[in-house]
């Protein structure tokens, strides 16, 4: 014992004399915890009390790895050192520094690197906030016109006239050509879908094959004796389709109507389907109606006009002219019901169309 006392005494007196700073340690642990020397310029400490270090040490050695690195607390401060295994003395010898003062030289340092590089970036950053808002001034404007946008779920084009011939100035150019091909696309949209449709395709970016159960008014028109119209007019029933139709089609669209379908001489309209609609769906089916027989009313009007003005100047038509004027004297049919119905998307996501069932 006094040769085991003798060797602590001059472990820890030769340990002290190597200390460079104030909280560097050289500790003798026991595995049950107690310390069997403590060369330090602390208070000396009977037992290792981070329970959690010693029982990693412990896991350590009975795996067979008897030295390394660890790190620990001792009192209270976190310390990081090395740690090797007396197999003879059944201790554990762990020589650490104390975390603050291991990185003191080092932090000092960068300290002082730190301080030269912010009045550096400082300098820096001033000086290229004045270039930046100079090269950039315009970048402004085309930012807080895309904000607006965004708010207003519209594209609209940037006035950028009297930006100078920069790669901002191009960016901005880039966006307005982007913006009238989109917007070019979306009244292309427009015209062959529906408003509540196209209106949810902007603000979802997708469409859905999906519908809902909704109490909706239908009117449903067509034209009468149609088959002897297309006989006797041939492909000029187009164009009589597009007079007749860009009027009739109007008169839905002004009432918040949309078109369920056109096939030929017919047209499906619904009412009650946009949602920023506030009148009464079934009075506004029926002044659509009422304009659609006005239509074909002014058309029929129209013919009757030339006609007479032929008669007028050569006295009679032909068999062929009376067979054409017999033809283009268009009479609709229009029928309005109400209830509840299917409205949505069908078809598969390579073709869809928007329509009412029920």
């Amino acid at each position: 014992n006094k040769e085991l006392d003798k060797t602590v005494t001059s472990i820890e007196q030769k340990a002290q004399a190597d200390f460079k700073k104030e909280k560097s340690i050289l500790l003798g642990i026991k595995k049950d915890a107690k310390i069997l020397f403590q060369a330090s310029k602390l208070q000396k400490y009977p037992i290792f009390e981070d329970k959690n270090t010693l029982d990693i040490l412990l896991k350590l050695q009975s795996e067979n790895q008897l030295d390394g690195f660890i790190t620990f607390t001792f009192n209270k401060e976190s310390y990081f050192g090395v740690y090797k295994y007396h197999p003879k003395w059944e201790i554990f010898l762990v020589r650490a520094e104390e975390f603050g003062e291991f990185y003191a030289a080092t932090t000092e340092i960068f300290k002082r690197v730190s301080l030269v590089i912010i009045a550096m970036t400082i300098v820096c950053a001033i000086i290229g906030i004045f270039l930046m808002r100079f090269i950039l001034r315009y970048l402004k404007i085309i930012t807080a016109g895309i904000i607006q946008m965004t708010r207003n779920q519209k594209l609209e084009t940037i006035d950028i006239e009297r930006a100078p011939a920069d790669d901002i100035t191009f960016l901005g150019v880039a966006f307005n050509s982007l913006a009238n091909t989109i917007n070019n696309l979306m009244n292309i949209f427009k015209k062959f879908t529906n408003r509540d449709i196209v209106l949810k395709a902007y603000r979802d970016k997708y469409i859905k094959l999906e519908g809902t159960r909704r109490e909706l008014t239908c009117l449903f028109s067509d034209i009468k004796s149609f088959t002897y119209m297309t006989e006797v007019l041939g492909t000029d029933i187009i164009t009589l389709l597009n007079l007749h139709y860009t009027r009739a089609i109007n008169a839905v669209l002004e009432e918040d109507g949309i078109i369920g379908s056109i096939i030929g001489d017919a047209l499906l309209a619904v009412y009650g389907a946009l949602e920023e609609s506030q009148g009464n769906k079934s009075y506004q089916a029926i002044r659509s109606a009422y304009e659609i027989h006005r239509v074909a009313q002014t058309i029929r009007k129209k013919m009757e006009e030339i006609k007479d003005k032929i008669l007028s100047e050569r006295g009679f038509l032909t068999p062929k002219e009376e067979k054409v004027y017999k033809a283009v004297l268009i009479e609709v049919g229009v029928g309005i019901d109400g209830g509840l119905v299917f409205y949505g998307n069908i078809g598969s996501y390579e073709r869809m169309t928007n329509t009412v069932i029920g």
